[in-house]
Parts: structure tokens; C-alpha cells; sequence
């Protein structure tokens, strides 16, 4: 089943929203939507938990679809509680194409200890594509991904060999993984 204050947040606008203390658990998602789609963020702040078993998870929503964020100001908390592989954590966005953050600070604690890959502070998976990216965002954290892979403080994987979109960012993390492959801080 999906999780979030909202399903399904198709060309919404969320301005000047405070989550306080939000903590969401069952299937995909995050503690905003599940998934959002052509739709606008702007100055969203608080604390998330979201405790899930399925994949696409993150703080605010697991799919991130042509949409834009900034100011957002976010202590998440996301756990994949699952025995299997997790796909697509953040502590932002569990998956995102065509998708842009700027101006944001994210303090995030992402765990998928059951391993898997796109496991990230602020995007599990980035598909970059003419308007996806990132600038002037930071993360502190940690992240523990037992015997994961593509796993990165600020992005768990990038769908695509084009960062030129990822501008001016910082990473501050503790990555806790026994993986092997594709790994950063």
C-alpha cells in the first residue's frame, strides 16, 4: 500500500508547509506523498519518519516526476525495514526524473541494512534528463546500507553520465556500507 499525507500529489503546489514530528510506515513513498508529479515545493520545513518494507522511499515522497523543490529545510528519518534489497532510499526523494532542487539543507538518517542500491542522502536515484539536477543543496547524515551498492551521501545513483546539473553541493556523511561496488561519501 502507499504511504503519505497525500497519494498522489499531481501538479500540486506546496508552499510554506511545516511537517512537524510527520511519521508515515507501510509500502512505498514518503511522509508528504507518495508520488509527485508536475508539481511546485517551496519552503517546506520539519521532521519526517518513514518506516517502510517496499522500495521508492524517501523523507518527503518516493517518486519525484517532472517537479520542483526549494527551501526545503528537512531532518528525515527512513528506514527500509524489510529482509529485502531496497531500491531507490533517499532521505529527500527515493526517485526522481526530470526533477530540480535548489536552495535546500537536508539532515537525513537513511537505512536499508538489508543492502540493495540507489541509497542516497537526499535522492536514492537521479534519472538526469534535461531538468533534472540539483545546486545549492547539503547534506549531513548517515547512511547505512549493509551490502548495498550505488549508495552516496548526496545521490545513490545517477541515471545517466550528464552531471553538469549538480551545482554547488555538500556532503557531510557517515556511509556505513559492507558493499562492494559504487560507492561514495
Amino acid at each position: 500500500s502507499d504511504v503519505g499525507m497525500f497519494s498522489d500529489g499531481v501538479n500540486a503546489h506546496f508552499k510554506n508547509l511545516i511537517l512537524d514530528s510527520v511519521r508515515v510506515s507501510g509500502g512505498w513513498g514518503g511522509a508528504l506523498a507518495t508520488t509527485l508529479s508536475g508539481s511546485v515545493l517551496e519552503n517546506i520545513s520539519g521532521t519526517t519518519t518513514v518506516v517502510t518494507h517496499a522500495w521508492e522511499l524517501g523523507g518527503l515522497s518516493g517518486d519525484f516526476d517532472v517537479s520542483v523543490a526549494s527551501n526545503i529545510n528537512l531532518v528525515s528519518f527512513v528506514s527500509h525495514a524489510s529482509s529485502t534489497p531496497a531500491w531507490s532510499v533517499g532521505g529527500l526523494f527515493g526517485y526522481a526524473n526530470g526533477s530540480f532542487l535548489s536552495s535546500s539543507t537536508v539532515t537525513a538518517y537513511v537505512s536499508a541494512v538489508s543492502g540493495g542500491s540507489g541509497i542516497g542522502g537526499v535522492f536514492g536515484q537521479l534519472a538526469m534528463s534535461d531538468r533534472s539536477g540539483m545546486k545549492n543543496v547539503s547534506f549531513t547524515g548517515t547512511i547505512n546500507a549493509g551490502e548495498g551498492k550505488e549508495v552516496g551521501g548526496l545521490v545513490g545513483y545517477i541515471d545517466s553520465y550528464d552531471v553538469s546539473l549538480i551545482q554547488i553541493a555538500a556532503s557531510s556523511a557517515d556511509v556505513v556500507i559492507t558493499g562492494n561496488s559504487s560507492l561514495g561519501g
